[in-house]
């Protein structure tokens, strides 16, 4: 005959052992993955102080990276034009999508010839300005794959990608941050938002926010050429 008051008081000193065993389990495994997610790496690119207005004159116009069928493409090949060049990644849910979007609406309105504002300095055709995205996600966008997806916004648009030194190389030279952080969990890519508009002559002119309109570029680049191409004093205009 068993001795039922035996069993009722060791059920529950069963229940609260199991119930520390796993409360102990749960935590370890806790620790362990934060531990492995703390040892995952990451991929940073320009860490220092991002590019403002102010320090346009520190921008450098200099990149050698990989286009459609890996093509290799640098910045010496957009002088002569002006260009709008954005970082991001394809993979990028909203950001990105913006900037190109607004890249490809002052590429539209070249063909189209629909300027917001006539362009007092000069007729600007489609030899004349250009728009380049760089992906940062050297791991996941291949040349080919970011080369797709810019032309998915206008056939003109020029995606670039290539290896993590040549991109971080870019980004330090154009004064963008990014970060590519990696973890069983997540996949996290972060990245500055400006839109970079260069003259021909491979300076920086102005920092656009990711919305910019056609009529912003095009007062810009008013600007920048009516700033050089001033008639000297004396002379006949």
């Amino acid at each position: 005959m068993h001795d039922n008051s035996t069993s009722r008081s060791f059920r529950p000193a069963l229940k609260l052992h199991l119930f520390t065993l796993l409360a102990v389990f749960l935590a370890t495994s806790t620790v362990a993955a934060q531990q492995h997610d703390h040892n995952q790496h990451g991929d940073h690119g320009e860490t220092g102080p991002a590019a403002t207005t102010d320090s346009l004159s520190q921008i450098k116009f200099s990149f050698s990276l990989q286009g459609d069928n890996n093509l290799t493409v640098s910045a010496s090949d957009f002088r002569g034009r002006y260009t709008l060049v954005a970082f991001g990644f394809t993979h990028c849910a909203h950001i990105c999508p913006v900037m190109a979007a607004s890249m490809a609406k002052v590429l539209h309105a070249v063909d189209t010839d629909q300027h917001k504002e006539p362009v007092r300095s000069q007729r600007l055709g489609p030899e004349k300005i250009s728009a380049v995205f760089i992906s940062v996600d050297s791991e996941r966008d291949t040349p080919a794959g970011t080369a797709q997806y810019a032309t998915a916004f206008h056939p003109a648009m020029i995606g670039l990608s290539g290896s993590y030194p040549k991109i971080a190389e870019a980004a330090k030279n154009f004064k963008a941050s990014f970060a590519v952080t990696k973890t069983q969990r997540n996949y996290t890519v972060q990245h500055t938002s400006h839109i970079y508009l260069m003259s021909p002559q491979g300076q920086a002119i102005a920092l656009f926010p990711m919305n910019i309109t056609p009529s912003q570029v095009w007062r810009e680049i008013d600007d920048h050429h009516e700033a050089n191409h001033k008639t000297p004093k004396g002379e006949a205009s």
